[in-house]
């Protein structure tokens, strides 16, 4: 039902995967959306796969960070823990006062039509579309992909080899981040 762009043109099913698990062609390329029909990617293996697998309700490693949130809401009693974005969002589609409950319909008509193979026929319903990284703000939470000023700053901060920053954040900055400045 939905998939989520990233400024490259690199495709995922969600935006609250923090890796980048992109969704890849037979031949295991990663499909692109500067060069590939979004039809294609709709009903690739690769997706027919994922949703097989979830709906044969397999904790799928693409969605491991809602699964460790859910799993630690188990664990630990469950009480303060934060809800994971997949459970979020299956409220905001599936309870009658949920911000998406228009879209009900739709999803339950996915689930029931789903061929065995993975196939939907149904069109996608939500895309989260990301056209580049030129951005005039530069909030806390962003990264260099979507934020040019970020990749900015990183940039002059890994350039300047600024002695005040700990090591463990210049490895957290994804490698490829280096290298870009504006994308698109």
């Amino acid at each position: 039902m939905n998939l989520n762009s990233n400024t490259d043109g690199s495709v995922k099913i969600c935006c609250a995967q923090n890796e980048n698990m992109h969704l890849k062609k037979d031949d295991d390329t990663t499909f692109n959306l500067y060069e590939d029909d979004i039809s294609e990617v709709w009903n690739s293996k690769h997706i027919q796969s994922i949703r097989k697998r979830l709906l044969n309700g397999e904790q799928i490693q693409e969605c491991n960070v809602c699964w460790n949130v859910e799993n630690a809401e188990k664990d630990y009693g469950g009480h303060d823990a934060p809800k994971s974005t997949r459970l979020d969002s299956i409220q905001s589609y599936m309870e009658d006062d949920g911000i998406f409950s228009w879209l009900r319909e739709s999803i339950e008509k996915n689930m029931q039509s789903t061929l065995e193979d993975g196939w939907v026929d149904e069109t996608l319903k939500s895309f989260e579309l990301r056209l580049g990284n030129h951005c005039n703000l530069k909030c806390n939470m962003c990264w260099g992909y979507s934020s040019s000023r970020i990749n900015s700053e990183r940039l002059h901060l890994l350039q300047s080899k600024d002695k005040d920053i700990p090591s463990w954040l210049f490895d957290m900055w994804y490698p490829s981040e280096y290298d870009i400045s504006k994308i698109n």
